[in-house]
Formats: structure tokens, sequence, C-alpha cells
């Protein structure tokens, strides 16, 4: 039974990256692969992440726009 749960690869970007919608060489390697496995890859920014996380919510809210713009 575990053979037949989808498979999703999340890569690990800085936040410039994130900031400027820029992928490198190695989050694309990262998605090739993943397509012979038929898989999905998500780009995160675990430092964002972490910040986020320490936030209440109206301040969340305010930095995921700031960084939408």
């Amino acid at each position: 039974m575990l053979t037949i749960k989808p498979i999703l690869y999340i890569a690990n970007i800085s936040e410039e990256q994130i900031l400027s919608n820029d992928t490198d060489h190695l989050v694309n390697e990262v998605r090739e692969y993943a397509k012979t496995e038929n898989a999905k890859v998500i780009p995160l920014c675990v430092k964002i992440e972490e910040e986020l996380s320490t936030l209440d919510r109206e301040d969340k809210k305010e930095m995921l726009e700031a960084l939408r713009t």
C-alpha cells in the first residue's frame, strides 16, 4: 500500500529566489527527477516559513502581503 501513495518533493530555496521567482539548476534537477516518478515539487523557503511561524495572525498577513509585491 505504501507504493501507491503520491510522492512530493520539497526544495528549500533562498529568500532571493522566492522574491525573484528564480529557480536554480538544483531545483530544476529535482523537478526532472520528480518527473520520472510522476511526483510534484514544491519550492519552499524554510527561513521565511520559520519567521512566519513566530508571528501573530496580523503580522503574518502583513508579511505575506509584502512578499507578494
